[in-house]
């Protein structure tokens, strides 16, 4: 399977064509943010627009040597019933999100494409990139 880049709102994303997932990138830097400053209230920031929540999982590790949350859900997002992957970080005055966003069927697929992508990302350059 390949990843395709896209046109998207997000800083990054890259469409699978067998399946239609999604995984995208995005940087979120102070004055944009508004209150919730801390992984959990960024990460219901970024999933505010999943309704009908089924299942829902947290889980806190260490990545690139800070602290990431990463949420699975499924839920309805843009009338459709997806499954949902966000693992959030913050360096210093930016947070950023990684995200999978796939149908609930074919998101065991995808997980090895994102873990792939998570994997592959060069965290000092998009974490030290300069701020907007």
């Amino acid at each position: 399977m390949r990843l395709e880049p896209i046109h998207s709102t997000s800083n990054i994303a890259f469409q699978n064509k067998n399946n239609a997932a999604i995984i995208s990138l995005n940087r979120v830097c102070a004055g944009t943010l508004g209150s919730g400053g801390d992984l959990k209230g960024f990460s219901r920031k970024t999933l505010k627009k999943v309704t009908n929540i089924s299942e829902k999982s947290e889980t806190s590790r260490e990545l690139f040597g800070v602290p990431v949350l990463e949420t699975t859900l499924q839920g309805t997002l843009a009338g459709e019933r997806m499954k949902l992957r966000a693992l959030v970080f913050k360096k210093d005055k930016c947070f950023f999100d990684v995200m999978l966003v796939s149908r609930p069927q074919s998101f065991s697929e995808n997980e090895s494409l994102y873990s792939r992508f998570i994997e592959s990302l060069q965290p000092n350059r998009i974490m030290d990139a300069e701020t907007p």
